[in-house]
């Protein structure tokens, strides 16, 4: 199902092949940031400024809590379990989707943080920020594993390509960048915009980006 979501506090669940709305999900307090949907378990999470996270089920509702600030982003590999929060207080925080606990805070970016992404496994959490960089971690003990500077400017969005062997970031220095987050290295710079870039993302097979 698609799903929208205004600089608002609720979130509508469309129907894409007849165009109608199904349901609107209410129950955040202040905007919402971002909407990520998990098909494996049928659930959407949403982050709002309201400093809170909310995990979605057939219409109801759980609420995750721990950020002090907006919360700005969240990524989620339903195979592991994993969910991971960024906020405007500087941290990452993973959760146990199972308990709504938080499993580790990662910190390490002086710069709020614009994105996260989770491999496809688990394994691996990257993170974008206002600092210039991206920042790999491990999606499971929470430890840094490497920071990666291949930008100019503020980092605003990054994603895993389907196989988990490269992450795509998108960045107001005008490029995307094509990175190895195991190794560190940067493989691809994309160049052709003429002003800001702030999403991109992987075709199903990793053979294209938009």
């Amino acid at each position: 199902f698609p799903y929208t979501t205004l600089f608002r506090s609720t979130v509508r669940l469309w129907d894409a092949e007849a165009g109608q709305e199904i349901t609107t999900l209410q129950g955040h307090a202040d905007a919402i940031r971002q909407v990520k949907y998990c098909p494996d378990r049928d659930q959407i999470v949403s982050t709002s400024d309201d400093c809170t996270v909310k995990v979605w089920n057939a219409g109801a509702q759980r609420e995750i809590a721990g950020h002090s600030q907006w919360v700005t982003a969240c990524a989620l590999a339903s195979s592991a379990r994993v969910l991971a929060t960024a906020s405007r207080d500087g941290s990452i925080k993973l959760w146990d989707t199972r308990t709504n606990r938080p499993r580790t805070a990662l910190a390490g970016h002086d710069q709020p943080i614009n994105c996260v992404a989770v491999s496809p496994d688990g394994a691996t959490v990257v993170s974008a920020s206002d600092d210039f960089s991206l920042k790999v971690w491990s999606g499971r003990e929470g430890d840094h594993l490497r920071t990666m500077r291949h930008h100019t400017n503020s980092v605003r969005w990054v994603c895993f390509s389907p196989n988990g062997a490269r992450v795509a970031s998108a960045s107001w220095d005008n490029t995307v960048c094509v990175s190895d987050p195991i190794k560190g290295t940067l493989h691809l710079t994309l160049r052709g915009h003429t002003d800001w870039v702030n999403a991109c993302a992987f075709s199903p097979d990793g053979s294209r980006i938009a």
